[in-house]
């Protein structure tokens, strides 16, 4: 596997990706596909608190799932008609719409603004007994060590959760 990437998503969303209702997430930009496969993060932001959505698991890690390829919406009109998002993998299979969740066309439409829109395809659901802290992923990095008189390679913790996504590695994740 590639890079790992670690995705903000609401409450309501997290809770359908959980119990299967959502496998494909929405987004305005996608990793590069020469990155992938790779381990998608699911960080559960903290949304509105006064929706019991997720309950004790608002702003921590609740799993993962393997990113293995997304699908590309273009925004199109024919004939006139109204725009319309279409599936350009699929040659305009409308299924895609029946794995977003209780997301609403118009939710859709507001979102994308008329830009492209990629469609993540969570694949192989772990959800965590116990979400992890945020704090548990963050990025390598070459920092100066005075003492050595080295640079060194450290393990930089996330200070905020990405707006969308970001790439990211897992603090000591299996040792």
């Amino acid at each position: 596997m590639n890079k790992n990437i670690l995705y903000s998503i609401r409450p309501e969303w997290c809770q359908q990706i959980a119990n299967g209702t959502k496998i494909l997430e929405i987004r305005k930009s996608a990793p590069k596909l020469n990155n992938l496969p790779c381990k998608g993060y699911i960080y559960c932001t903290l949304g509105d608190p006064k929706t019991n959505y997720m309950l004790g698991k608002k702003g921590k890690v609740i799993g993962e799932f393997t990113l293995r390829e997304y699908d590309i919406l273009k925004y199109i009109s024919l004939n006139n008609e109204e725009p319309f998002y279409f599936n350009i993998m699929t040659h305009g299979d409308k299924d895609w719409k029946n794995h977003c969740g209780t997301i609403t066309l118009e939710q859709i439409r507001e979102y994308g603004q008329g830009k492209t829109l990629y469609l993540i395809k969570i694949e192989d659901l772990i959800i965590y007994d116990e979400p992890v802290e945020l704090t548990e992923f963050g990025t390598k990095e070459m920092i100066y060590d005075p003492s050595s008189q080295q640079y060194k390679k450290c393990f930089v913790s996330l200070g905020n959760p990405p707006q969308s996504w970001c790439y990211v590695e897992r603090r000591n994740y299996g040792k």
